[in-house]
Parts: structure tokens; sequence; C-alpha cells
């Protein structure tokens, strides 16, 4: 119940859910939580997380590098401009209203550079070409 208040509280119209997003030339791939418009106006790529908490949930800086990583990733129906990307926190013990937050620009530079590093240490140590795997994809 609390959910679909908030959810009706921000007005949120989903356009899709539960989709992959592709950076190619990067080499990565992930599963996007959800894209909606909130308020009418604003773009929104949400991710959701779960917590057992009593007051307020904890916020990961984690969290904005794997949205950093969506956000420049594109995915089929991707609109030109993303507005806003949140994470959304769900209770995992009680009804609570879903606690959210909104990465600023900023943090999400930070967190792409961070993304970015850590993609190429892993495809170093995966010996893994972006290019060449595509290449192979393509050959089928």
């Amino acid at each position: 119940a609390e959910y679909v208040k908030w959810k009706e509280d921000l007005s949120i119209k989903f356009l899709n859910t539960e989709f992959t997003a592709i950076n190619h030339s990067k080499g990565y791939a992930g599963q996007v939580d959800g894209l909606g418009v909130v308020q009418g106006k604003y773009n929104t790529l949400l991710d959701y997380k779960t917590q057992d908490y009593s007051e307020k949930p904890r916020w990961y800086e984690s969290w904005p590098i794997q949205l950093a990583a969506y956000l420049n990733a594109d995915w089929e129906g991707k609109p030109a401009r993303i507005h806003r990307v949140m994470s959304v926190v769900i209770c995992s013990s009680k009804p609570l209203y879903p606690e959210v937050r909104v990465w600023t620009r900023q943090e999400l530079r930070s967190a792409w550079k961070a993304f970015q590093a850590a993609n190429i240490l892993w495809q170093i140590t995966n010996k893994f070409d972006p290019a060449a795997n595509a290449k192979e994809i393509e050959r089928g």
C-alpha cells in the first residue's frame, strides 16, 4: 500500500521496466529496473533496493556507479534526455513509504569515472576486448 501511495504521489508513469542497457564500445551491459516519467515531465531512471531499516535506509556510494553505467548505455526507446537518476529503497521488513535519493549530476560524473576505471580493470584482468567481442557476436 505504501509503494502504491508513493507511486501516486510522484505521478510516475513507467515507460519501461526490467530492460537491458548496453554500451557496445565500452563492453558492458546491465539490467535496468525502471524508466519513468515523474510528475508528468521528468524522464527518470530508477533503481530499486531493498533493506531492513527502522527509520532511514543506508545509502551506498556504489549505487550511483551502477546508475552512471546505465545512463551511459543505450537501449531501445531511450529518451534523448534523462532528467533524474534515483535510487528507491523499499523496506523489506515492514510496509514503510519508500525512501528516495536523486543523485546529482556531479555525483553521476564522478561515478561514471569510477565505473570506467573498474570496467577497464575488469577487461584487462579477464582478457576481454569489447571490439573483438562485438565482431564475434556479429559473425554469430
